[in-house]
């Protein structure tokens, strides 16, 4: 019932679309925008002194709700702009589309089509386009994540990423977008699955047959899987003589630390329970 009354009634709730129908937007290119009329008022005293006139803009987050990547909705997400937007934060919701509808590809699209749309138009709303992060909860985290990958691809494959005439094919990875990781200030991926090849069998097990898997990822998981994006990034990294300095941190013994350019990655924050068990914590770590 408090779910259903904030979402409908309370909230300041704005429905915007992020894609319009001339550039192929459908009934799920849109977006919940909470807080754009709540008043946003800086509690720290390290914050100077802002004169009446200026213009002061929110923190942004994009949160991207979960649902097995077949029963995600925006509207799924209204609890979690409830508990920020009255600490100022304008919290923006995009929908996606789902399987059967779309692949895992086409979620993808959306995602980061949403994403521009933030960065392009927050401000509209008493966003601050220089302070978005990005959120995603489940499969909206696996989506975000594979976004971010994807990104980072870009920039280290500049030549076979442009978007230069030519008519070479565009690599699977690319993305027509023109932000940057380096653009978000932040990505926290909550409770996602990362390793769709190792988890194949586990969700399999959990209720989700892996020939529906396989069809909804269109026999390519490896493409869409963030961990196997994230092993293409070394790889071209491998491949360039990247001065070590230039690499970040040193990779402990154990290999879990590994070193990437700074800014190629945004700040990352990566949420998971222990005692999850249809995407386990240890495909986080």
């Amino acid at each position: 019932v408090v779910f259903a009354y904030y979402y409908f009634v309370q909230s300041d709730r704005v429905v915007v679309p992020y894609k319009e129908k001339e550039e192929g937007g459908t009934s799920r290119h849109y977006m919940d925008v909470y807080g754009s009329s709540v008043r946003y008022e800086r509690i720290s005293s390290s914050f100077p002194v802002v004169e009446e006139e200026e213009e002061v803009l929110k923190p942004v987050v994009i949160f991207l709700t979960g649902g097995a990547w077949i029963i995600g909705y925006k509207m799924w997400g209204a609890l979690m702009a409830r508990a920020l937007v009255p600490f100022g934060v304008l919290v923006c919701m995009p929908d996606y589309r789902n399987f059967p509808g779309v692949t895992v590809g086409e979620m993808v699209l959306d995602v980061d089509y949403a994403t521009q749309w933030v960065l392009n138009n927050c401000r509209e709303f008493g966003g601050d386009p220089k302070r978005v992060v990005l959120v995603g909860q489940s499969a909206g985290a696996h989506l975000g994540s594979c976004v971010v990958m994807r990104k980072a691809l870009m920039e280290l494959n500049p030549k076979t990423s442009s978007s230069s005439k030519t008519t070479a094919p565009k690599p699977s990875y690319h993305l027509s977008t023109t932000y940057k990781n380096t653009d978000l200030r932040g990505f926290i991926p909550i409770s996602g699955p990362y390793n769709l090849v190792s988890l194949r069998g586990h969700l399999h097990n959990h209720g989700l047959d892996q020939n529906v898997l396989l069809a909804m990822f269109g026999n390519e998981l490896e493409l869409h899987s963030p961990y196997h994006l994230f092993q293409r990034c070394l790889e071209s990294l491998d491949s360039v003589d990247t001065k070590k300095e230039e690499r970040g941190e040193e990779e402990e013994e154990d290999g879990r630390r590994v070193q990437v350019p700074d800014g190629l990655l945004p700040p990352m924050c990566i949420i998971h329970g222990t005692d999850d068990k249809t995407a386990p914590c240890q495909g986080a770590i």
